[in-house]
């Protein structure tokens, strides 16, 4: 619930935010400002970047839908070398998005649109996906000044990560108590008392608190890198507390 309150809408045009750690020769970035509510027909089918060694558009290596951040897409280079020797991409970067409008898809080319690597940099354009056939943006009509954003922010990939991985030892330790526990129950001192059920119980409720704790954080980690919306995620970070 929290990642649909926290998804912006189809309202502007379509922004791109650097990941964490993007660089030449890992291009990491997430869609935003990408959402079929107002355009339901119409959503977004393709995801490629230009590359000027080979002089083609390029899909991406990986992907993930749905983060705190939108859809996040990742072109790493060492998964590109049978497709491009010594892979690299040059800035500025452009970015062709395609729909799933026939006949052509109704395409949006966002040119020279990722103007440097810096992880808190982001770039709005004038395309937008409730507008119909072939759109070009020529440049972005914005960029976020690295300076004005908190260096101290986590970015999001570390906070996904550091969730996901708090999840399993928690997992891992709950399951090494209920065996431990069982065996020490049932073979090695009798008691009639043990209660597996217990130990599953403290696990979902712990596992609830980690996960209210990173909800916050990275509703305030939204909010530094998206002030231009701060009373909406201020809301939301209170109500998460």
């Amino acid at each position: 619930l929290f990642i649909a309150i926290l998804l912006q809408l189809c309202n502007g045009g379509v922004v791109i935010q650097n990941g964490a750690s993007t660089s030449s020769q890992m291009v990491i970035f997430y869609l935003q400002n990408i959402s079929n509510d107002n355009c339901s027909a119409k959503w977004i089918t393709d995801v490629l970047i230009y590359n000027h060694q080979i002089e083609n558009w390029v899909y991406q290596t990986s992907f993930t839908h749905g983060t705190i951040y939108g859809d996040k897409y990742i072109w790493d280079c060492s998964e590109l070398e049978s497709q491009i020797a010594n892979c690299s991409f040059y800035l500025p970067i452009s970015i062709k998005l395609g729909t799933n409008q026939p006949p052509t898809g109704d395409p949006m080319h966002l040119m020279n649109v990722i103007q440097d690597f810096n992880d808190s940099s982001s770039f709005t354009t004038t395309c937008d996906l409730c507008t119909s056939g072939t759109q070009t943006c020529e440049s972005p009509v914005a960029t976020s000044e690295p300076d004005e954003i908190s260096t101290e922010s986590i970015s999001t990939t570390s906070t996904e990560d550091s969730y996901k991985y708090l999840s399993y030892a928690v997992i891992a330790v709950f399951a090494v108590v209920a065996v431990a526990g069982f065996i020490d129950a049932k073979f090695v001192r009798q008691n009639d008392f043990f209660n597996l059920a217990a130990i599953f119980s403290a696990m979902i409720q712990i596992s609830d608190m980690f996960s209210d704790v990173f909800f916050a954080a990275t509703a305030w980690e939204h909010y530094k890198l998206h002030d231009e919306h701060e009373g909406k995620y201020v809301i939301i970070f209170i109500g998460s507390l």
